[in-house]
């Protein structure tokens, strides 16, 4: 049974620079082998990428069956340790044949890094799928390192919001045709 279970991550990832977090979902696939537990560690080292949070999903973690002890993310020296372990404690374990969403990592771009991408990889000692077998077996597929490109945020275009009211119209859906002039630009019919 070896080799059948997966983590899906987004291989690679394109996240601007920005105030607003980028998600990023963490998917499942058992390969139909019920398991019993899970875990995985990321480690990447750059400071313009900061991890925000990891969330589980809320299907799982509403439900009785999944705990989830850990959900750390560290920085140490440079680098950055991101560590999830899951805990399933139904009796016949939890079975997924197609990607079943795990968790969300939202990171925020800080800004722009010297080495670009900036590559994610798995401590293969802290990252396992243990199946429900009695002793358990390992039933993970190996995983490949993640590759995240911080580009520069988008510029969004100019917008004006505005109202105004006419005098001396008192009767409901009558079609007036106003010219609004706004310095520096055209004219724009309403």
């Amino acid at each position: 049974t070896s080799g059948v279970g997966k983590f899906v991550f987004p291989a690679t990832a394109t996240i601007p620079v920005g105030e607003t977090p980028t998600p990023v979902q963490v998917k499942l696939n058992t390969g139909n082998v019920p398991v019993s537990s899970l875990s995985f560690r990321l480690n990447y080292s750059s400071s313009a990428l900061e991890t925000i949070n990891i969330v589980p999903d809320i299907t799982l973690a509403g439900s009785a069956d999944w705990a989830f002890p850990v959900k750390t993310i560290t920085r140490s020296d440079g680098v950055v340790t991101i560590d999830f372990a899951a805990i399933n404690s139904n009796i016949a374990g939890f079975t997924s044949s197609t990607d079943t969403i795990l968790a969300t990592i939202n990171f925020k771009a800080n800004s722009i890094p010297i080495t670009n991408p900036v590559i994610l990889s798995f401590d293969a000692t802290k990252t396992s799928i243990l199946s429900k077998a009695s002793p358990p077996v390992e039933i993970l597929q190996t995983p490949t390192s993640l590759s995240y490109t911080i580009v520069a945020a988008a510029p969004l275009p100019p917008t004006l919001s505005f109202g105004f009211k006419v005098q001396g119209v008192t009767t409901a859906n009558i079609t007036k045709t106003f010219t609004v002039t706004v310095k520096g630009t055209t004219t724009s019919d309403i």
